[in-house]
């Protein structure tokens, strides 16, 4: 047809794809890389689709597999794959290891650079701690705990989201330089806004998808230093107010240091329990308000009753759970570092009976090989 004269020969030739939900990048960004590795790109599934590349939401919020064109690819028995399943095939298909979007995109949320320099940095805690080979009694969801931005799995568009919050916190809030919020409009629905502007993120997502993980990796790769609390654990007013309410400032003393890059983090902010628990919301929200120090709200249960304010008050950002090929895909790394044999759908199923979380996963596995030598 005439949309092909211009085809490019490459690695994809033989492949038409078709994009569904969000990406770290734009849609004619994402466009414009397949091309370049000789993809046709199309906007409908058809009989001649060979790929669905999906993000992890769709533009309204709702999870990918609520889609049209992922359930009808479904129904035709089309590949479908998320950002790092299609960048594991790509790398495959050109012999790099190294080949990824954002690095095709010159994707600056990310330094690689300064990531891999801060990744070779000896960890305080596990400085003094013998190597994995050697190391035998450790669990797996600590042995391979992550330890840098690209061993996270899924939900990349919001942890670039998250960075770029971050990145122009000081700017925003500080400075008073506000970005322009633009609306969403979607079918049958009222336009939404991204509170891009916001003193506070609120990450929400099911328990074992790396919330936590994300935003410690984060601050550690942009230079903050971070005060963790746990917010179940303060069921009112005054104690919110003990434990996080000293640091209205930007620069504080971190043992006898003065830390120009703070950041809180309020973990399980959904668990506060007890009659005091109005309290102990509106003294987070009292914080975010007077905060001169970037605040992330962590929580699992994002229909909780007790987060509706406080969503008012925060860059809203949802992770979900990253579809069980991504996650087979890291489990096969791990397993072939544990010299276990493996089959990838036998990897795949176990995801399916195990909701994707992938803590139980790699839980499920160890306990297994104990006894097997073979999944």
């Amino acid at each position: 047809s005439s949309s092909n004269t211009n085809q490019i020969d490459g690695p994809l030739s033989d492949e038409t794809i078709v994009l569904t939900g969000e990406f770290s990048l734009k849609r004619d960004e994402m466009t414009d890389i397949l091309k370049s590795l000789g993809a046709r790109v199309t906007g409908s599934v058809s009989s001649r689709t060979t790929i669905l590349l999906h993000g992890e939401l769709l533009e309204d919020g709702r999870p990918f597999t609520e889609g049209r064109k992922y359930r009808l690819a479904k129904e035709k028995k089309i590949t479908t794959m998320d950002v790092t399943a299609f960048e594991k095939y790509v790398q495959d298909k050109t012999k790099n290891p190294n080949w990824t979007i954002d690095s095709k995109a010159n994707n600056k949320n990310i330094d690689l650079e300064i990531e891999e320099e801060i990744l070779n940095e000896p960890e305080e805690k596990t400085k003094n701690l013998p190597n994995n080979n050697q190391n035998q009694g450790e669990l797996w969801t600590t042995k391979y705990h992550p330890k840098k931005i690209s061993d996270l799995i899924g939900n990349k568009t919001n942890i670039n989201k998250l960075i770029e919050w971050l990145d122009d916190w000081n700017a925003v809030v500080l400075e008073g330089k506000t970005k322009k919020v633009e609306a969403k409009f979607h079918r049958g629905q009222r336009p939404t806004f991204e509170n891009v502007n916001a003193r506070a993120c609120l990450i929400t997502g099911d328990p074992g998808i790396g919330k936590t993980s994300s935003v410690r990796l984060i601050a550690k790769l942009k230079g903050y230093k971070t005060y963790e609390t746990n917010a179940s654990d303060q069921r009112n007013k005054n104690s919110v107010n003990k434990n996080a309410g000293f640091m209205f400032d930007n620069k504080t003393l971190f043992g006898g240091e003065l830390q120009e890059k703070n950041l809180i983090i309020m973990d399980e902010v959904d668990g506060m329990s007890g009659n005091e628990d109005r309290g102990g919301i509106a003294a987070i929200i009292d914080i975010i308000k007077k905060t001169k120090t970037p605040i992330i709200c962590i929580a699992n249960d994002r229909q909780s009753p007790k987060l509706k304010t406080l969503a008012n008050y925060c860059y809203d950002l949802k992770f979900v759970h990253p579809d069980k090929r991504t996650i087979a895909l890291r489990l096969a790394e791990i397993c072939q570092k544990e010299n276990v044999q493996y089959e990838i759908n036998a990897l795949e199923y176990l995801c399916e009976i195990c909701g994707n979380d992938i803590r139980q996963i790699m839980n499920f596995i160890e306990l297994w090989t104990r006894t097997h030598k073979s999944i």
